[in-house]
């Protein structure tokens, strides 16, 4: 009977300490009190420990006010009195507040700082607002009202990012907080996700500049608004992290040089609590009920094909004016780049896969940085454009676009190739790559190693390289050879019989970088220019498999290379329309060999690299499914490829062949970033090859490819 009676004490006086005391009548005021009725109460737990202190927490009309010495000197700060000046200072890890008492301001650290209300005291015991000391200390705030339970302590990130000096959370019943403290002005993005299997909607944060050991850290919040909290190393010098949230939540970003604050949940009324901190100009809301995840409201666009050579595109309660877009036509005229300024007004994000004899594709992407959207129109001819505003009834702009017309010229291309050649020397551009093609010249010796046999050399500003080799290594016909398509204006060749050495000069409309290769298998070297990718860039290089006379797998007169391209193309359509940056190593039937791949995209800068394949096992038609090969060195190339082909399985519904491990793959072996080769399907199975060979299903595939890299990007 005395264990019973026991245990039950023990049960009442747990339940009583950690249950919100209820109201009750307290002496309020410094030096000339009034009762007041105050309450309920909230329980107080510093560290985990439970503290038993006669003042506790409680809402002062309105504002949450906590009592200053115990909850500093649980934390491990120290406070001291002036009784001349009547103020109280706190100091904590290195930062100090002094509060006087009756006044609405607070000193921190030699700044004022408004308090929102006069700091005052209960019961003799100084009391200050719970939000001041997060706003200055390094701490982590739980605070839970329908339990009465509050809970602070020092803050739980352990500073394993270099460049992220604090990073803390306030959890409330009104929504959660998250500030992260940086020692420079580091580019970052944070935008919204979608809920996907087994996945809440969460918001992402990427910071450009950063970096940490491999492993993900977890906040468990189990608020209002968010559940988790966590952050890893998305890539090389990228910092990941997520808000999973608990439905769909608002929320609010401001930034300054240094500082990131996130809101999530009830951001959008004025802060209370004396807070300093208001949503700013640059604030972005996360109601997606109305708005994009960059907080502004989306435009919608519509096609409209008017008749056998026209078409246009109207951008919906866009009216453009002078200096409020720039407009690029590419030289062949079978590319419109159309920049809308966020003044202007921000169109949806969209792709319109058309193919309808005027139009090929549309794609429209708003870019977080410059807050400027990027509407792209190609088309299969050279087509005239025209910038139509309607300022009357249903307002907006149309940019019409007008059927191909004839172009003249041995030089001007008739569509996105350009492909010229001048004895040995082939110029192929087309697309994303542009190549100089020195066929029976060798440049370099050496694979995975290679050994220059040239001298380069950059002239005007980089918009002119030169490469220069003994003639031994291959000859080469003199003259000039014109190029004028935006990229490259003329390629001069020059061989100096009295010194043996043979010249290759590029003259380029700009600077560009360059991978020199030889290529062993078919004799023959290439220059391929490139631009590399900016560290914010988050270019991803698109490999479609084999080409040229490299045909892949081959069965009932289906070529393997033929289906990779396909379904390529569409995954760089796609990812392109959805503001992704791609880069693609081939757009035609063309041969690109495995280390110039690899290099090239190493080039880039790239983050990421996917090469797409289709599978094939000899007299086994049985056999049918997606796989994905990732090097056995890379944490990153194993969840990128387990996010694609999650991605094969559950929306093409094919039978899981698995990720595997595969470090002798070349363009696995050779590339710098995270790394996928995909086997979509068996061209060999029976079931599989059907599939292949309808436009339908690799169109299906290359949305599944592209939805599980942006699954890895978390976008």
């Amino acid at each position: 009977m005395k264990r019973l009676f026991t245990s039950l004490l023990l049960v009442f006086t747990l339940c009583f300490s950690f249950s919100t005391a209820q109201a009750k009548t307290v002496k309020y005021g410094y030096i000339q009190f009034v009762e007041k009725q105050m309450g309920p109460f909230y329980s107080l737990s510093i560290n985990g420990k439970n503290i038993d202190t006669p003042v506790l927490p409680v809402k002062d009309e309105g504002c949450l006010v906590v009592p200053l010495r115990p909850v500093i000197e649980g934390l491990g700060g120290t406070i001291s009195w002036n009784s001349k000046d009547a103020a109280a200072t706190a100091v904590l890890g290195g930062k100090e507040i002094i509060f006087k008492m009756n006044a609405d301001l607070c000193i921190v650290n030699n700044q004022e700082k408004p308090t929102g209300r006069k700091i005052t005291t209960i019961d003799g015991a100084t009391v200050v607002p719970l939000k001041i000391l997060f706003d200055v200390f390094d701490i982590d705030v739980q605070v839970d009202s329908g339990k009465g339970i509050m809970s602070i302590q020092n803050m739980g990130y352990k500073k394993d990012v270099k460049g992220i000096t604090g990073m803390k959370y306030l959890n409330m019943d009104s929504g959660f907080e998250l500030r992260v403290s940086m020692d420079q002005d580091y580019k970052s993005e944070v935008f919204k996700v979608a809920a996907a299997e087994n996945l809440p909607e969460r918001i992402a944060v990427r910071i450009y500049g950063l970096n940490k050991d491999e492993g993900q850290v977890t906040f468990p919040v189990n608020g209002v608004a968010v559940q988790t909290f966590r952050y890893t190393r998305f890539d090389n010098d990228i910092i990941g992290m997520a808000l999973d949230l608990n439905g769909s939540q608002n929320f609010e970003v401001n930034r300054s040089a240094t500082d990131l604050q996130i809101k999530v949940g009830d951001v959008t009324q004025p802060p209370k609590e004396g807070s300093d901190t208001t949503p700013g100009n640059n604030a972005e809301s996360g109601n997606t009920e109305n708005t994009g995840n960059e907080g502004v409201v989306r435009k919608n666009l519509s096609y409209r094909k008017d008749g056998e050579k026209i078409a246009s595109l109207f951008l919906e309660g866009i009216v453009l004016q002078p200096g409020t877009f720039d407009i690029w036509k590419a030289v062949d005229g079978t590319k419109l780049v159309l920049n809308v300024k966020k003044a202007a007004g921000v169109p949806k994000d969209d792709f319109f896969n058309l193919k309808d004899g005027v139009v090929n594709t549309i794609s429209s992407r708003y870019n977080r940085l410059t807050e400027d959207t990027k509407i792209t129109i190609e088309t299969p001819g050279s087509c005239e454009y025209e910038i139509v505003p309607v300022t009357t009834g249903n307002i907006g702009t149309n940019i019409v676009v007008k059927a191909p017309v004839p172009v003249t010229g041995s030089w001007v291309n008739t569509g996105k190739k350009n492909i010229l050649d001048h004895g040995n020397i082939t110029y192929h551009s087309n697309g994303d790559r542009t190549a100089i093609i020195l066929n029976k010249v060798k440049l370099t010796e050496g694979s995975k190693t290679m050994t220059r046999l040239y001298t380069p050399l950059s002239l005007n500003n980089g918009k002119t390289l030169q490469f220069t080799f003994q003639s031994k290594y291959g000859s080469l016909p003199s003259g000039t050879v014109p190029v004028y398509d935006g990229t490259v204006e003329d390629i001069v060749l020059n061989t100096n019989r009295l010194t043996g050495k043979s010249t290759v000069t590029i003259n380029m409309t700009e600077p560009m970088a360059y991978n020199v290769v030889y290529r062993y298998d078919v004799d023959s070297s290439t220059i391929t220019l490139l631009k590399p990718a900016k560290w914010n860039d988050r270019l991803v290089v698109i490999d479609a498999g084999h080409g040229g006379k490299e045909v892949g797998a081959v069965y009932n007169g289906v070529y393997e290379k033929n289906l990779n391209l396909d379904i390529a193309l569409t995954v760089q359509s796609i990812l392109e329309a959805r503001g992704v940056n791609t880069y693609m190593i081939r757009e035609d039937d063309s041969y690109v060999g495995l280390y110039e791949r690899a290099n090239i995209a190493n080039a880039l800068n790239a983050s990421l690299f996917v090469s797409i394949h289709n599978n094939a096992l000899e007299n086994n038609k049985n056999i049918n499914g997606s796989m994905v090969f990732y090097h056995g060195s890379s944490s990153q190339g194993k969840a990128l490829s387990k996010t694609i082909l999650n991605r094969l399985v559950k929306d093409l519904k094919m039978p899981d062949r698995g990720i595997r491990e595969q470090s002798e793959y070349i363009v696995l072996q050779g590339t710098a970033m995270p790394s996928a080769l995909v086997e979509v399907a068996f061209m060999s199975g029976e079931i599989d090859f059907t599939l292949l060979t309808t436009a339908h299903f690799r169109a299906k595939a290359a949305e599944a490819i592209a939805d599980g890299i942006m699954d890895y990007m978390g976008r």
